[in-house]
């Protein structure tokens, strides 16, 4: 492991990559984030656990829970599609008709679980019976004392199915007498880990395979060669990264914000790009992570911080007392400094044996789960804007 950059900017989890583990046990948490997007980057890469020797479990309560945070979001989202639609007096009787017929959230609900059913079962996830494996003795015993999941701070019965969803993960794995990653975006199941000998916490899919293919030779040299390209500004890495990183920050909407004692608008508002570095990272959140790793190629996932000028045209008015008219007072232009999170992803090809520097960058992308928009405070504006600066 020493071959691997030991910076600060690396934020590499040395004893991740340590820990041997013999399947990965995943939680709700897991595929509310990833909505549910059953062949995407994420849960789509799932297919991969068997080529690192590991099985892909889930337990039946995780399963009804996923398959109840389906039907929640399906019927939320059906309500507010039709409300839009009964909102929209142009649409024909017809059209609306057709429109409840085939937004009936039975159908689309019984739909969207027997996906999720094939998504199982395509990729071989096996599925824990908790009723058979956990210890009901045991989990009133944590719910008492308060220990993870449950706490003292919280509503501790709604932990329930987490405590005996994690008891039966333990159980089972001390049955076959293996150790399992878990990987959960909740705070609790990382301290149930904590007092496990047998499960590991991971917070995110992206983690998990990050650690795994840092074991490999092609995925240490990539991430290798990338943080060593990033951190040099002349490299033609850092510059394809520069432009791809620029170009999405045109996409980007701004939410200007400023001081005023009258009343103003954003009439025209934009970022320009100005430099980026790798993200400091931690032990909990790598910086760098190879997201897949082939013969002669590996896809890469750094992570950024983005310094950028964020720059504003304010009008502002007044509103005339009698007849209500917006009565204009001028216009203000404005100019800050903000940094951003943004992620970037490089597909890297060439021989990683023989010179892990002598890599080629193949594509970048800037996710568009990345991009997004900005809250900015431009500060202090004059009732007659830059015209009143002006004169003073």
């Amino acid at each position: 492991m020493s071959n691997i950059p030991e910076s600060e900017g690396a934020g590499f989890r040395f004893e991740q990559l340590d820990e041997r583990c013999d399947a990965v046990i995943i939680d709700t948490s897991v595929f509310i984030a990833e909505h549910y997007r059953w062949k995407n980057e994420r849960l789509g890469h799932l297919s991969q656990l068997p080529r690192h020797g590991l099985q892909g479990v889930v337990t039946d309560i995780v399963v009804e829970e996923t398959k109840l945070h389906i039907a929640r979001d399906i019927e939320t989202k059906l309500r507010a599609l039709e409300k839009a639609v009964q909102a929209t007096d142009f649409l024909s009787p017809e059209l609306r008709e057709r429109f409840a017929a085939e937004s009936a959230a039975a159908d689309q609900i019984a739909a969207a679980h027997a996906r999720f059913q094939d998504f199982l079962e395509e990729n071989k996830i096996q599925v824990l019976k908790v009723g058979d494996l956990a210890d009901v003795k045991e989990v009133f015993e944590r719910y008492f004392a308060a220990r993870p999941p449950f706490s003292a701070t919280s509503s501790k019965k709604h932990e329930f199915p987490d405590a005996f969803s994690l008891g039966a993960a333990e159980s089972w794995c001390k049955k076959n007498k293996i150790r399992a990653w878990i990987v959960s975006g909740d705070g609790d199941h990382e301290r149930f880990c904590q007092q496990s000998s047998d499960l590991v916490h991971v917070p995110s899919l992206k983690q998990l395979f990050g650690i795994l293919n840092l074991r490999s030779e092609v995925g240490r040299r990539a991430c290798q060669f990338v943080v060593a390209a990033l951190d040099n500004p002349k490299s033609e890495v850092y510059r394809s990264v520069a432009r791809a990183v620029e170009k999405a920050l045109w996409e980007y909407s701004v939410d200007a914000e400023a001081d005023a004692a009258v009343y103003y608008r954003d009439i025209e508002s934009g970022l320009s790009f100005e430099d980026i570095m790798l993200n400091e990272g931690d032990e909990a959140s790598p910086t760098v992570l190879a997201e897949d790793v082939g013969n002669g190629w590996a896809v890469v996932e750094a992570d950024l911080e983005v310094e950028a000028t964020a720059h504003a045209t304010f009008q502002l008015y007044v509103i005339d007392g009698i007849d209500k008219d917006e009565v204009p007072m001028g216009t203000a232009s404005r100019e800050t400094n903000v940094t951003l999170e943004m992620s970037v992803i490089l597909r890297l090809e060439g021989e990683f044996q023989k010179d892990p520097l002598a890599l080629e960058l193949t594509d970048v992308e800037v996710p568009k789960h990345g991009r997004g928009h900005v809250s900015v405070h431009f500060g202090q504006i004059p009732i007659f804007g830059d015209s009143e600066e002006a004169e003073g």
